[in-house]
């Protein structure tokens, strides 16, 4: 099957590309959350006021 498909993604570039972006886009995001989740969750990290 990945022999099939190798010979194909020239023609259906974006059978490949699409999912990738999507990956690249999940993984992008996850940074963002977690840096959030460690300002809220990290009581260290808390200036008292």
């Amino acid at each position: 099957m990945i022999s099939k498909a190798g010979a194909l993604i020239l023609d259906l570039w974006w059978v490949a590309t699409m999912p990738g972006l999507a990956i690249v886009i999940v993984s992008l995001g996850f940074c963002p959350f977690g840096d959030g989740l460690c300002d809220v969750l990290d009581p260290k990290g808390r200036v008292k006021s």
